[in-house]
């Protein structure tokens, strides 16, 4: 005889009580709540360790960044039209451009 998931839960009912049921049902529901919050704790937890480490992250490249422009702007200082002359470089008297079409692979001489 086939019993229905509906006869078996009123059975069930019955046979322990609807207290008790009730009580069960609002110790489980009590207990997932529980650990649902327990995994967004531990979410939490672990995005603030990850935003620690981006801003520690974030501060090492700012100094990098800032020791690589104080090289540049010592390198700008440095190269002049004379420092450049010096080292045998000429000015040069007419400018070429190269202009190259989206289409074709061969670059054309702009005078």
């Amino acid at each position: 005889m086939r019993t229905s998931i509906k006869t078996l839960y009123t059975q069930a009912l019955h046979s322990m009580g609807f207290h008790r049921v009730f009580f069960f049902g609002l110790f489980a529901l009590l207990f997932g709540l529980g650990m649902l919050y327990g995994v967004i704790l531990g979410s939490t937890v672990s995005n603030i360790s990850q935003v620690s480490q981006i801003k520690s992250d974030l501060i090492e490249v700012n100094s990098e960044l800032s020791e690589l422009e104080f090289e540049y702007m010592k390198y700008k200082n440095l190269f002049t039209l004379e420092y450049s002359k010096s080292l045998g470089m000429s000015e040069v008297q007419t400018l070429s451009y190269v202009s190259r079409d989206a289409s074709s692979a061969t670059l054309t001489l702009v005078e």
